[in-house]
């Protein structure tokens, strides 16, 4: 196997964790419980800027997941507040 052959195995595989990751939170936790995915939604994150970084876009049920979540830690700040 070349290092190029390697390189975009590790790409596919990476989209397909978070792809697969994304559907699985997006599906299990309402979004007052979103906060509790943090820690995955992090890692996420760092793994779709290196998808971004090799040149593939990130995955479309992840940018609604992060949606999701950006409006839920809106909603809970403006609770917090109230």
């Amino acid at each position: 196997m070349t290092e190029s052959y390697r390189r975009t195995e590790a790409l596919q595989l990476l989209e397909s964790l978070i792809i697969e990751l994304s559907s699985e939170i997006d599906l299990f936790y309402e979004d007052e419980d979103l906060a509790a995915a943090r820690p995955a939604m992090r890692k996420m994150t760092r793994a779709a800027r290196l998808l971004n970084i090799s040149g593939r876009d990130t995955p479309p049920i992840f940018k609604h997941l992060q949606k999701r979540f950006a409006e839920s830690r809106q909603s809970e700040g403006l609770k917090l507040s109230q």
